[in-house]
C-alpha cells in the first residue's frame, strides 16, 4: 500500500555529501547528494538542483527563537546521514548526523566533493580533531595540531622581574629580595589522552577544549 501519511510510509534512509550550505532561508538547511538516489554527474544533476535538506537538531536547542545552537556546523564536503520524510518522492531530506571518517583523497571535482575544494583538509588521517586524538609513534608526538605548535613556539622565557630589596611585612614575616631575578611563563599543560579530550573548533580556529585526561584535566 502506497501510504502518504508521515511515519506510516516506510523508513527511506541515505547516506551523503554536503555540496552546499548557503541556505537562503537561513534556516540551516544544506543540499546533499545522496549515495544511490543521485548521481555523481554534474551535468545531468547540478548542486542547484538538489533538494534543500533540513537539520534535525538535538534537545539541547529548542529550534525556535534562536535559542540553543544554531544549526550551521556542517560544511561542504561532510559526509551525513538521514532520510526522506516523504518516501519515495524523495524531495523532503532529513539530515540527522554527520560521518567523521578517515578521506584517502582531497576534493575533486564531480558530485560528491565540496565544489569549493576546501574540504577535507587532511587526508589519511582521522577526522577527529587532532587536539582530541593527540597521535604518538614511539610516545613523539605525530601532526601535531598547529594552535599547540604556535602555543609551544611563543612561550616567553627569562622575563626580568623588578629589583626588590627584602623587607618585613606589617604580620611581620619576610618579603623575600629580588636581583636579576626572571620569570617564565608556565609550559603548556596539554597532554590528551585520546578520547577524553572534548574539542570544538570553529573554521577560522576558535577553540574549546574541554580534557578529561587523568591527572591532566583542564580547559
Amino acid at each position: 500500500m502506497n501510504n502518504k501519511i508521515l511515519g506510516l510510509n516506510g523508513f527511506l534512509w541515505f547516506v551523503g555529501v554536503v555540496e552546499d550550505r548557503l541556505d537562503p532561508t537561513y534556516t540551516g538547511r544544506l543540499r546533499v547528494r545522496a549515495l544511490g538516489h543521485h548521481t555523481s554527474n554534474k551535468e545531468i544533476l547540478p548542486t542547484a538542483d538538489l533538494p534543500w535538506a533540513s537539520i534535525l537538531l538535538p534537545v539541547t536547542a529548542a529550534g525556535i527563537t534562536g535559542l540553543g545552537q544554531s544549526p550551521s556546523g556542517l560544511v561542504e564536503g561532510s559526509w551525513v546521514l538521514g532520510y526522506f520524510r516523504d518516501g519515495d518522492s524523495r524531495q523532503e531530506p532529513i539530515i540527522i548526523g554527520s560521518l567523521p571518517g578517515r578521506p584517502s583523497e582531497l576534493a575533486q571535482s564531480g558530485g560528491f566533493y565540496d565544489p569549493n575544494g576546501i574540504y577535507p583538509k587532511y587526508k589519511d588521517e582521522s577526522d577527529v580533531n587532532r587536539l582530541a586524538v593527540n597521535l604518538k609513534e614511539d610516545n613523539v608526538e605525530v601532526n601535531p595540531h598547529l594552535s599547540l605548535t604556535l602555543r609551544r613556539s611563543t612561550r616567553i622565557t627569562g622575563v626580568a622581574t623588578a629589583d626588590v630589596n627584602p623587607v618585613k611585612a606589617a604580620d611581620g614575616s619576610d618579603i623575600l629580595g629580588s636581583d636579576g631575578d626572571t620569570f617564565d611563563q608556565p609550559e603548556i599543560p596539554y597532554s590528551a589522552i585520546y578520547p577524553y579530550n572534548h574539542v570544538y573548533e570553529s573554521e577560522s580556529g576558535h577553540l574549546m577544549e574541554y580534557d578529561d585526561t587523568n591527572g591532566s584535566e583542564r580547559i
